[in-house]
């Protein structure tokens, strides 16, 4: 048996749904981590692999624990890494390619207050003590949405407050037409991440080539 295609077939399998549930619910059930661990694990005594992977585990743990992703990102990092068969270098590399990929959401943040400020000819016209530098770091990390969803509040009684939401613990906005952080589910970028990993490598390496090249 091509233990290898069937790896890839079964991380397909596994990401596809939690991209579906991550995008319209913003979370996934346990049972299904719970289910793809068993199958993690027959497949592991099917095809022996290493255990080290999962040292990169207690990493996932930690940036969760920190707020900056959820615990479902967590379980799917920890779970695809042995999917693919343990090795360290791939699940490193789907991760690094996750963040880097999430580093676009700038660029998509200054394409949606473009287009709000093109729609209502306004962006912070109704904040008070507002600085340029404020400005800049609220596009970069936010945008105004008129009907936010699944977004945490950025402004605050008139001002901005740039301070992380805690992806556990904080709830999303219901105010209308405020600056809100984005919050893309990180679990796209996984997917992504593990496309970019599968069909080319490591992007950073991209990057170090092109630089290397210029």
């Amino acid at each position: 048996m091509d233990y290898e295609l069937l790896r890839i077939i079964l991380s397909f399998c596994f990401l596809i749904p939690l991209i579906i549930f991550d995008i319209k619910q913003r979370s996934a059930p346990f049972v299904y981590f719970i289910g793809f661990t068993i199958l993690v694990a027959i497949l592991y005594f099917l095809d022996l692999t290493p255990l080290y992977a999962l040292i990169l585990s207690p990493l996932y743990f930690v940036i969760w624990r920190a707020g900056i992703f959820g615990g479902g990102d967590m379980f799917t990092l920890s779970i695809l890494s042995m999917l693919l068969g343990g090795q360290l270098s791939i699940g490193l590399g789907i991760f690094l390619n996750a963040l880097l990929l999430s580093t676009s959401i700038i660029g998509v943040n200054f394409i949606r207050n473009m287009i709000y400020y093109r729609q209502n000819k306004m962006l912070f016209s109704d904040l008070s003590s507002i600085t340029m530098k404020d400005k800049l770091i609220a596009c970069c990390l936010g945008y105004r949405a008129k009907n936010p969803k699944n977004t945490f509040l950025m402004q605050v009684d008139g001002a901005l407050a740039f301070k992380m939401k805690h992806a556990e613990q904080e709830q999303f906005t219901d105010k209308k037409d405020v600056w809100v952080f984005s919050t893309i589910p990180f679990m796209v970028f996984i997917f992504v991440g593990f496309l970019a990993e599968l069909f080319y490598g490591n992007i950073l390496f991209l990057f170090v080539n092109l630089k290397l090249s210029l």
